[in-house]
């Protein structure tokens, strides 16, 4: 039915996934980025330590915080993914 009316349910659904506002290169360079080189480093250690139940009370704290950071960019990253597909899916179909 919502066809009929014009309206594409996959393509509503879409505009909650993907990035809106931003260029292409904006969009490859999101999809690209990582934590910063001294961020990653600290969160290896951090990690390492942890496997080995050896984290104080603060560096517990540090790794739930560099853990937020790296799983939000890792959403940032995939939705600019999706969105670059979307797009190029788009123009293949035009």
């Amino acid at each position: 039915m919502a066809e009929q009316n014009g309206t594409d349910p996959s393509h509503t659904e879409d505009r909650g996934k993907c990035l809106m506002g931003l260029s292409l290169n904006e969009l490859r360079a999101l999809a690209s980025c990582q934590l910063a080189q001294r961020e990653s480093d600290r969160l290896q250690d951090l990690v390492t330590k942890n496997a080995e139940s050896l984290l104080c009370e603060e560096e517990v704290s540090e790794l739930d915080e560099l853990l937020a950071k790296a799983d939000g960019l890792m959403l940032l990253k995939t939705r600019a993914r999706y969105t670059l597909k979307r797009l190029q899916e788009g123009e293949t179909a035009a």
